[in-house]
């Protein structure tokens, strides 16, 4: 039988190797409905696909380069598409959560109402830790759906990021995600963290179970924010 996830059971979860658009890596998860600006806490929307904002009205702090946006600030790069494998996730919204540019976010989805949804965060946050990064982003999958059955992930090939990584994934039951299934755990949600020197990278993830290739694009994006937003690191 898989171990079942509990917030009070962090640590064990820890030894196996997250969903939607929320909250900056700085702080705890944070719900963002799309099309919200909370200005007063320093919450924006970037971009959007929905509202077909142009770059060149992106702001301060950010850049078009080609079909990429770039935060200037952490370096974090969001291109328009992302694929692996024949999956492929388009990008959907880039968040700022607060007006230093120190946390942000870009979030990416699959077509269709089983398709992946991707968010990859980058904070400059020096007085958090790693572990206490990783603890807060799996707590809140359990704030979310409760007690999950944990399941194994790939993880990050050997050599490809830097600094210090964690990785999780959990069963998710039909009926608790966007768009219920019939079999009873053939969706995984799960969360990936780097972090190096007070900087750190956030992915959460939410896809069907049996899509591999979903897993192997989650990885691919939190991979690649890392070696763009930490720089040259001792590899994990």
């Amino acid at each position: 039988m898989r171990p079942t996830f509990r917030p009070g059971a962090l640590l064990a979860a820890l030894a196996l190797l997250g969903c939607g658009t929320t909250g900056g890596t700085g702080g705890p998860d944070r719900a963002l409905p799309a099309g919200l600006e909370d200005a007063a806490a320093g919450v924006v929307t970037v971009w959007s696909r929905t509202d077909g904002r142009a770059p060149a009205r992106l702001g301060a702090g950010w850049r078009a380069e080609g079909d990429v946006l770039v935060s200037t600030v952490m370096g974090l790069r969001c291109p328009s598409e992302q694929a692996a494998s024949g999956a492929s996730l388009s990008l959907t919204r880039v968040i700022a959560y607060e007006p230093g540019g120190t946390d942000t976010s870009c979030s990416y989805a699959a077509p269709g109402p089983r398709g992946a949804v991707v968010t990859v965060y980058a904070t400059r946050a020096p007085g958090r830790t790693p572990l206490g990064l990783f603890e807060e982003a799996a707590a809140s999958i359990a704030q979310v759906f409760g007690d999950l059955e944990a399941v194994p992930l790939k993880g990050f090939p050997p050599g490809s990021v830097s600094g210090t990584g964690h990785v999780a994934g959990y069963a998710l039951p039909a009926g608790r995600g966007p768009a219920p299934l019939a079999k009873p755990y053939d969706r995984v949600t799960a969360v990936w963290t780097v972090s190096a020197d007070g900087t750190h990278v956030k992915a959460r993830a939410t896809y069907p179970a049996d899509e591999a290739r979903a897993e192997e694009v989650a990885t691919g994006l939190v991979s690649e924010a890392a070696a763009d937003v930490l720089g040259p690191q001792p590899t994990v």
